[in-house]
């Protein structure tokens, strides 16, 4: 099966840092400059697949990707984890 090349994908957690947010948002502003579509993955491992809640985590990553000036095409859970495709 070919990969698709035109989609990048930015995985994240639920206790990124900041630091690391602001290095991930530079890729992300590179890749979207380029044209390429980006794919955002908030990995939820462990014991927080049972603790977090997970409406309160899609409308954080949602809240997160427009206050940094990103359009959400798509926002969708696939158990145990988040994703959301984005443009500028």
């Amino acid at each position: 099966m070919a990969r698709n090349k035109n989609v990048k994908t930015v995985k994240v957690g639920p206790h990124t840092s900041e630091h690391d947010w602001s290095h991930k948002l530079k890729k992300i502003d590179r890749w979207l400059d380029k044209g390429l579509q980006v794919k955002i993955q908030l990995v939820i491992k462990g014991r927080s697949k049972y603790i977090l809640n997970y409406p309160e985590q899609e409308e954080m990553l949602g809240n997160i990707l427009k206050d940094k000036g990103y359009k959400v095409i798509n926002l969708w859970t696939k158990y145990p984890n988040i994703y959301a495709f984005i443009n500028k």
